[in-house]
């Protein structure tokens, strides 16, 4: 018998097949888990692989308000990332072209266009995602490209004309920062951020860490970089003798795995996605191990304080 990968070449090459390959993809995704229970399915099988699908949908950020708009704290995650915008007052969903998406309809309804009433400047910069946002006001470059908001009465041939570049300085708010010794040989220490690096030295608060940052001077006897401006070897050497500290997530929902017999603590990871993008789960089928102490994968699962 031929596979579903086979099968689906085949039907592309017009080739002799078994049978034709099905597919159904659900509008609102969130609503897997429910249809995944109320069939009875077992844990270890996924609603793609009980009804049959030959094709497995890879969706990028950008696509998530389409099929997860009923999920509001992932909503909630993908704003934070500069995805989508959430108008939570108004039940609306705002890609990042600004297309509105209704909550909590079944299925896709974009119940609003930004061409449709020829809004102004002000309503695209509110909904606009923050990074482009940030990219068009100050003239900062975003995904390799310059941005800007055009006068939609101009005719399509016209020449705009962008004011200078401004280069964006290094973002040293976020991510973790590395304690270097004073030759900057060898990385002593990581911490998870400025103000634990703050706590760990007994500074009263992060404001040495962040000067010493910026200015690449000493703090306290040490010099202090972010993790990923560091040279390659003085990381590989300091991963030769400790692990990195784990990642501190805003807003996000700690998992643990558990050995299933003794139900001890074996790994803690910083949020749902990571667990998903490790081990492969969907998001539905983690929280029904979660739900029921099933075992999965191997292990037991269960959210983390």
């Amino acid at each position: 018998m031929p596979t579903k990968r086979e099968r689906v070449n085949r039907t592309i090459r017009r080739e002799e097949i078994d049978y034709l390959p099905s597919q159904i993809t659900f509008a609102d995704r969130t609503r897997d888990r429910e249809i995944h229970d109320a069939l009875g399915l077992p844990v270890d099988i996924t609603l793609d692989e009980h009804i049959g699908n030959h094709l497995v949908i890879s969706l990028t950020k950008h696509d998530y308000p389409l099929f997860f708009r009923n999920d509001l704290q992932l909503m909630r995650e993908l704003e934070a990332d500069g995805y989508v915008r959430v108008d939570e007052e108004n039940r609306v969903i705002f890609d990042s072209w600004g297309m509105g998406i209704r909550i909590g309809s079944d299925g896709f309804f974009a119940c609003f266009h930004p061409l449709e009433k020829q809004q102004s400047e002000a309503f695209a910069a509110r909904w606009m995602p923050e990074r482009i946002h940030e990219a068009v006001t100050k003239c900062m470059v975003y995904k390799d490209f310059r941005w800007m908001l055009l006068d939609r009465q101009l005719p399509d041939d016209t020449i705009q004309v962008l004011d200078e570049t401004v280069q964006k300085g290094i973002d040293i708010r976020k991510g973790f920062v590395a304690m270097l010794n004073i030759k900057k040989t060898q990385i002593v220490e990581v911490f998870q951020n400025q103000k634990e690096a703050g706590i760990d030295r007994n500074f009263k608060g992060s404001a040495p860490i962040c000067s010493s940052l910026k200015k690449g001077t000493q703090s306290g006897g040490h010099f202090f970089k972010m993790w990923y401006d560091c040279p390659d070897d003085l990381k590989e050497e300091f991963l030769s003798r400790k692990a990195l500290p784990p990642k501190t997530v805003t807003g996000g929902q700690r998992i643990a795995q558990l050995h299933p017999i003794t139900k001890e603590v074996v790994h803690v990871y910083a949020s749902v996605s990571d667990v998903i993008k490790e081990h492969r789960f969907s998001r539905a089928s983690l929280y029904n191990v979660i739900d029921n102490e099933f075992i999965a994968k191997g292990y037991r699962w269960v959210a983390h304080s």
